[in-house]
């Protein structure tokens, strides 16, 4: 079981790097395969399960087919019952479900889903508190779906938190780290809109 799950990985990996579809399907049937050793109550379930989803989300990317994404938004969520509070992988599972139900409103158009991925992206900032190596990139995240919400709403306050939340971010990557450009991008972005609205 250890073995298909490392295979799967490293499939993972490698259509990471090719793009290709045949090598990620190859990882999808690997991913299934290893989650059959591995049944509800394992206590490494959590593993095959995540990876799974996560195959499914790239293929649901290079595919748009609704049922892939509604598929790893379900193994997702699967996942997040096997991280309970405290649980050391809670964090990366809440940004996961979070990115996968942003990915359904794109689909949508469903404030429901927008809703529920905020409340999985401030989560998971909870979770990452100042010093916390993964602090930028879940602020980042948090910041891109307020601005969704804003486009949304038209709300001034939620732009207002989301730029703050771009700006944090911005000082956690100084310059000369690998996030900057995206952050410095981001947060460009923010402020056209606040320009928009307030000229």
């Amino acid at each position: 079981d250890v073995s298909l799950n490392n295979l799967a990985l490293a499939l993972s990996k490698k259509y990471d790097r090719s793009g290709s579809t045949h090598v990620l399907e190859e990882a999808i049937q690997m991913y299934r395969e290893a989650l059959e050793l591995h049944p509800p109550g394992h206590p490494h379930r959590d593993s095959p399960l995540d990876g799974l989803a996560s195959a499914l989300s790239s293929q649901y990317d290079q595919s748009g087919e609704m049922h892939v994404l509604e598929e790893a938004l379900q193994i997702y969520r699967e996942v997040l019952e096997l991280c309970p509070p405290s649980h050391p992988q809670r964090g990366t599972s809440l940004n996961n479900l979070a990115a996968a139900l942003s990915k359904q409103y794109d689909r949508s158009g469903s404030m429901r889903d927008l809703d529920e991925a905020l409340q999985m992206y401030r989560e998971a900032l909870e979770l990452c508190p100042p010093g916390h190596p993964s602090r930028d990139s879940s602020l980042n995240n948090l910041a891109l779906a307020l601005s969704t919400q804003y486009d949304q709403s038209g709300e001034v306050h939620v732009l207002e938190e989301a730029l703050q939340m771009h700006r944090e971010a911005l000082e956690l990557c100084p310059p000369g780290h690998p996030a900057r450009a995206v952050s410095l991008n981001n947060l460009a972005l923010a402020l056209t809109k606040q320009y928009d609205q307030s000229g």
